[in-house]
């Protein structure tokens, strides 16, 4: 087996926070479950520390930065725009089922963790509301209805982490329109 590398670390990471919070995330469990002795993670990381900061650092950016790229490098219109983020948002399968919220949760009780989530919920806040204000949306109106927009974003996440199904698009698209309305 070829030696795993950093992302390697990250990804069970990731995978193991959505699934049991990051209280359950240990290195020795991780080691065990990617086939390799605990001492490989110290080839690339210091501690459980420093592998939640990268963890964190991964989460900012795939889970913002990346998103926010493949909307902007979509042409159209910032009504187009705004609806492939939100297909992005609502519809995109994620990698690491329940990950957002469990990060989340963690934030309540880590500074760190806290001070990322509340970085990430400004940039993601702001381009929903750039987006808006590019669709004629003003200034005032285009901030309330960002909030409310990714308020019912992880709300929806909360719900299908309960078993919910998924809004039907129907629903979404009603939310698309109504927060585009002038």
């Amino acid at each position: 087996m070829s030696r795993l590398g950093p992302e390697d670390w990250i990804q069970a990471a990731c995978t193991t926070i959505g699934r049991r919070g990051v209280e359950g995330m240990r290195v020795e469990a991780l080691a065990r479950d990617l086939g390799v002795s605990k001492g490989s993670f110290y080839w690339h990381f210091e501690n459980r520390a420093a592998l939640l900061s990268a963890v964190l650092a991964y989460w900012e950016a795939e889970g913002t930065d990346a998103i926010i790229s493949r909307v902007e490098e979509r042409a159209g219109t910032p009504r187009d725009r705004l609806w492939a983020l939100i297909g992005l948002s609502f519809y995109n399968d994620v990698p690491f089922e329940n990950f957002e919220l469990n990060v989340r949760a963690w934030a309540r009780g880590a500074e760190e963790a806290e001070k990322v989530v509340r970085r990430v919920d400004r940039r993601r806040l702001a381009f929903v509301a750039n987006l808006l204000e590019e669709a004629g949306v003003s200034r005032a109106d285009a901030r309330l209805r960002a909030a409310l927009l990714y308020r019912a974003l992880v709300g929806e996440m909360a719900l299908q982490a309960y078993g919910n199904k998924r809004l039907p698009e129907a629903s979404v698209r009603f939310l698309w329109e109504a927060v585009l309305d002038p």
